[in-house]
Formats: C-alpha cells, structure tokens, sequence
C-alpha cells in the first residue's frame, strides 16, 4: 500500500483496523498497535539498566536513555553493555558479538561453549508459539467477554499490565496463579492462561479439548474468535 493511499484515509476518514477489544476503529494499522497496549497494559520498550524502566512507545524510550542515561542509543547489547541506535545494528552487533564468545569458548577446551548451547537451546525452548503480544491482546478479549464493567474496573484492567490483572482475577477465585519469576514471560503467562481456561471453560469441553490435543492458546483464539 503506498503512502498516498495511507494519507487519503485522513480525507475520507476510512478506518479498516478495528480494535478487537472495543471496536474502536483505526486508519492505520501503527495507530491500533498503539492503542491495543492501552487494553494489555504492554509496555515492550524496556531498559537494560533499569528493570523498572518500560515504556509504549519507542520514542519515551529513547528520551529515557538521552535524560538519565545521556545516551542517544537506546539499544544495549546485554553481552558486552555497548550501545546502538537501532535495532538492525544491534542485532548486526549481537552476530558478531556471539561469534566472539563461541571462540572464546573453543580456546578453553569447549566447556563454555556447550553452556553457551545449552544456554541458546533453553531460550529457544521458552519463546511461545504465539507471539506474547497476540496472547495478550486475546487474554484482553476474553476478560472483556467474560468479565463485569465493575470487577474489570477492580482489577484495574486498561491500567495495568494484563498479565498482573490476570494473576489478581486467579487469586481472587480462590486459585494460585503462577509465579515463577524464573520462568520467561511467554511460558508464565501461559501457564496462567492454562488456569483461567480451566476455572472458566465447562469441564465436559475442556476434556474434549485437551483429548485432541489442543494448545492454550488455540483454545484462546478459538473462543475470542
């Protein structure tokens, strides 16, 4: 689509990207990204050096590193703490960077090269099949379904990460969410969403599901289809 297409939008007020949360409508498919985090509570832009500091949007990000950090990269190489200003050379970096290590790991004898393996084999392991911002945008819809105005307002849904207003939802059910600060964040909020489609889904159908072998988050995009 080219941009002259995009910007005729703002003449004849077309909105092709709907919000699956609140049917709010959108002439630009960044602009809905944008506005599905105000439903999750995502916050995907995070700083290295401080594990509080998180942000929408990549431009705070950037203001953040400038202000506190005096640095116009935002982007940090967690192995050797150099830093970028963006992503595609970071991850440029991140090439030759592992490459270093993996040498380095051959001169000692190959002890550290296979923790290094082993080490990629794990991470690779814990990422989702469905990419934590689906799930969560999914987990955003169901609540809505599923949930009153009144306890979604309670737990501070739309203000908090979805994440946190599904462990709360968990407890108050009398059930122990996960929290397993070990755990990636993908597999934890998994495994929470396990819990909600176990107290929520009638047991005759969560049998039949989990017979044909059926994942979370299939059953997640099933029922907020």
């Amino acid at each position: 689509m080219t941009s002259r297409h995009v910007h005729g939008r703002v003449h004849s007020g077309e909105k092709p990207y709907q919000c699956k949360v609140c049917k709010k409508a959108f002439a630009h498919s960044a602009a809905l990204k944008m506005h599905v985090r105000r439903h999750t509570g995502e916050k995907p832009f995070k700083c290295l050096l401080c594990p509080s500091a998180a942000f929408a949007q990549l431009p705070h990000l950037k203001k953040h590193m400038l202000c506190i950090h005096k640095t116009a990269k935002p982007y940090l190489c967690i192995r050797c703490r150099e830093f970028f200003k963006t992503k595609n050379d970071l991850e440029t970096h991140e090439q030759t960077c592992k490459a270093e290590v993996v040498n380095h790991a051959c001169e000692d004898g190959g002890d550290s090269l296979d923790k290094v393996k082993d080490s990629d084999d794990k991470d690779k392991s814990l990422v989702p099949p469905m990419p934590i911002a689906k799930m969560r945008m999914l987990l955003a819809i169901l609540l809505k379904r599923i949930s009153t105005s009144e306890r979604l307002e309670q737990l501070g849904f739309g203000e908090r990460l979805i994440d946190d207003v599904l462990c709360e939802s968990i407890e108050m059910s009398g059930r122990k969410p996960c929290s397993d600060k070990g755990m990636d964040e993908g597999e934890r909020l998994k495994k929470n969403v396990e819990i909600l489609l176990e107290w929520t889904v009638p047991k005759r159908f969560m049998d039949r599901f989990q017979k044909e072998g059926r994942s979370a988050e299939a059953l997640l995009e099933e029922l907020t289809s």
